[in-house]
């Protein structure tokens, strides 16, 4: 299967020293390759991720699919398939 490009953006409630690291470590355990992080706000980020199989970005939008507090959603990139 091709790989391909997602967009996350999720807002920092509560900034600690390795929050970064801890999410890196979920995504890694998912299979889920971060390509570049961006910080969008104070306290908003930004990650573009490449995965393989568009179930492991499910896996890790599951919880949050209604939309949570910020209404933030993970979306696939222009041109790529979303499936949804």
């Amino acid at each position: 299967m091709d790989h391909q490009e997602w967009y996350l953006e999720y807002q920092i409630h509560k900034n600690r020293p390795g929050l970064m690291g801890d999410l890196a470590s979920i995504l890694g355990m998912l299979g889920i390759n971060i390509v570049t992080i961006n910080g969008v706000e104070k306290n908003r980020r930004g990650l573009l991720l490449r995965s393989d199989d568009k179930e492991k970005i499910e896996a890790l939008i599951a919880p949050s699919s209604t939309g949570g507090p910020d209404g933030g959603q993970t979306r696939p990139l222009p041109g790529t398939v979303c499936g949804r």
